[in-house]
């Protein structure tokens, strides 16, 4: 309606921009959100919405996608104590309790960080940690955890890391488990990967497409994103 009463406008330009003067992102009816809110609180207004716990389509699924980023954001390393542990007792039960009667294979997706690495001594009081020997270094708990991720040389070492890790103890389960290690497709089983690796997009969203177009060549028809809790 704002753009039929001003018919020179650019519509690429006026998308660019709020179009009321309190955005709903920001506030609620004129009143700001208090700092303690979400922004998923807004989604309660869509009826459409699903409701808490997998949908049917969701357990009808044979593939299982995670964006591993977020995942490790979310499950802090509470048990393991070391970082060569951490794969095996947290993140590993974590992705296999989202697999149904149907899933056969799971996508664990990493974002790709384009830094020259610089690996530092942690005893120098840096906060990079080199993961060569990792079943000596011990894990940050509590704040250090979520003040480790905050640095992006830690979260590539780490995250390629877990990759390999999670290639390597998947071997002999009966799913088919993906992931990447840098811009490189790594599978549990013997599988077709050159068509999508190398992969130069950073963004896990993007990674994904990849993943869900072999996927569908493999014969999938259905294929669940997690939602982190």
């Amino acid at each position: 309606m704002s753009l039929q009463a001003r018919p020179n406008a650019d519509a690429d330009d006026f998308f660019k921009y709020e179009n009321q003067r309190e955005p709903p992102s920001l506030s609620d009816r004129g009143k700001l959100r208090s700092g303690s809110g979400t922004k998923s609180d807004i989604l309660g207004c869509l009826p459409w919405m699903p409701g808490p716990g997998q949908t049917p389509a969701a357990r009808q699924a044979s593939v299982v996608v995670f964006d591993m980023a977020a995942v490790v954001h979310i499950i802090k390393p509470k048990r393991a104590s070391v970082f060569g542990k951490y794969t095996e007792m947290q993140l590993l039960p974590y992705s296999e309790s989202h697999m149904m009667d149907r899933t056969t294979r799971v996508d664990a997706i990493w974002d790709a960080y384009r830094l020259q690495r610089q690996i530092l001594s942690p005893k120098l009081g840096s906060n990079r940690v080199e993961l060569h020997d990792a079943d000596k270094i011990p894990i940050p708990k509590g704040a250090q955890w979520q003040l480790f991720l905050k640095d992006s040389q830690n979260k590539d070492e780490l995250f390629q890391f877990i990759s390999w890790e999670l290639q390597r103890i998947t071997v002999n389960s009966q799913y088919h488990l993906l992931t990447r290690k840098a811009d490189i497709a790594l599978g549990s089983k013997p599988t077709y990967l050159s068509d999508m690796s190398p992969c130069r997009q950073e963004e896990t969203d993007t990674r994904m497409m990849l993943h869900l177009r072999h996927a569908a060549d493999q014969g999938h028809t259905k294929s669940y994103l997690t939602k982190v809790d």
